[in-house]
C-alpha cells in the first residue's frame, strides 16, 4: 500500500527544519505521522542566494512511500542519531557500506533500544529483498528481542517465515500481529495463506471472509476462498465465490482454470470447456487442465 504527503516546513540556513506541517494526505493518518518523522530528523541543502544560504518559508515536501516497505519512521530514527548509511539500506539493499554501518548500529553498546530496532528492521528488510528469508527473519527476531518493535515486526516476520513455507511459525507471527492491530486486512490475507499451508481450511475461509468485509472488489480473495470451500467438500460454494471473482474481472485467468477445473468435477464439461478455452486464449502460457469427456 502506497501513500503520498505533502508537507510544508520552514528550512534555515544550515537546512534544518522547523514548523512542520501535513498539507495534504493520500492514504491513511499513519502515513501523515511518518512523513513528519522523516522531514523533521533529516537535514535539507538550504537555499541560496547570490552564493549565500537563506532561510526558506513554508518550503513544499512531497514523499512518496510504502508503509510497511520503506519504513520512514526507522530510517528517520538512523538519520536522526547519526545513522544516515544505514538509514539509507532500504533503497540500497546490496549496499555492503550500508550493511556494515546497521552491523556497527546493531552491535555497539551505547546504541538506544530504539535506534537498535530501527537498525535491526532496514537491515531484515533487505535482507528480504535479497532473498535471505532465514536472515530476516533472525533479524526481526532480534528486533522483538530488543523491546524495539511493533505489530508490523511480527507481520514482517510472518512473511518471511512464509516465504520459507513455515506456517505454524508464520501463523503464529500474524496471531501477535492482529492482536496490536485488529481486523488488518494485510494481515489477515497473510494469516489466510499461513492456514493453507498447514491445512486448516476453515481457519482460511475465516481470515479470508474478513478480509473480503475490507477489500469485496479484490478477486484474489474469493479464487482463495473458493480453494478452501473445494478442500472441505463444498463445491457449490466454491463456484459462487469463483462466479464472483469473474464478475469483478471477467479476464481473471485464474479463476477461470479453477473454474474450468471445478466445473469438470461437478460433470458440467460444456461449460469447463468453455471457460478453459478463454482461459487459454487470455494467457497461453497459463496450464490448463482441460475436462475431458
Amino acid at each position: 500500500m502506497e501513500g503520498n504527503v505533502r508537507i510544508l516546513c520552514d528550512v534555515d540556513v544550515e537546512g534544518n527544519t522547523a514548523g512542520c506541517i501535513i498539507a495534504m494526505i493520500d492514504g491513511s493518518k499513519p502515513f501523515g505521522d511518518a512523513a513528519l518523522e522523516f522531514v523533521h530528523a533529516a537535514k535539507y541543502r538550504p537555499a541560496m542566494l547570490d552564493g549565500v544560504p537563506i532561510a526558506e518559508p513554508a518550503h513544499i515536501f512531497n514523499i512518496r512511500f510504502a508503509l510497511a516497505d520503506d519504513l520512514p519512521v526507522q530510517r528517520g530514527i538512523l538519520l536522526r542519531m547519526g545513522w544516515p548509511p544505514c538509514a539509507a539500506l532500504g533503497s540500497h539493499p546490496n549496499d555492503p557500506a550500508a550493511l556494515e554501518n546497521c552491523g556497527r548500529a546493531i552491535d555497539s553498546s551505547t546504541t538506544l533500544p530504539l535506534v537498535k530496532g530501527a537498525a535491526y528492521d532496514v537491515r531484515a528488510q533487505a535482507f528480504v529483498k535479497q532473498m535471505h528469508f532465514d536472515l530476516a527473519a533472525d533479524d526481526y527476531t532480534k528486533a522483538i528481542g530488543s523491546g524495539a518493535f511493533t505489530p508490523e515486526t511480527f507481520r514482517q516476520r510472518g512473511l518471511s517465515y512464509l516465504a520459507m513455507k513455515r506456517y505454524s511459525q508464520a501463523r503464529a507471527d500474524f496471531d501477535a500481529a492482529l492482536q496490536g492491530i485488529p481486523g488488518n486486512f494485510a494481515v489477515l490475507q497473510s494469516r489466510s495463506e499461513a492456514d493453507l499451508g498447514l491445512g486448516d481450511f476453515t481457519a482460511a475461509r475465516r481470515d479470508l471472509s474478513a478480509a473480503i468485509q475490507l477489500a469485496p472488489d479484490d478477486p484474489a480473495l474469493y479464487i482463495r476462498r473458493a480453494a478452501a470451500s473445494g478442500a472441505l467438500g463444498n463445491p457449490s460454494q466454491a463456484l459462487i465465490d469463483l462466479n464472483e471473482a469473474l464478475r469483478i474481472n471477467p479476464t481473471e485467468v485464474q479463476a477461470l482454470a479453477d473454474r474450468c477445473s471445478l466445473l469438470q468435477k461437478m460433470a458440467r464439461t460444456a461449460e469447463g470447456t468453455a471457460d478453459c478455452a478463454k482461459a487459454e486464449a487470455l494467457d497461453p502460457k497459463h496450464k490448463v487442465i482441460w475436462p475431458t469427456a
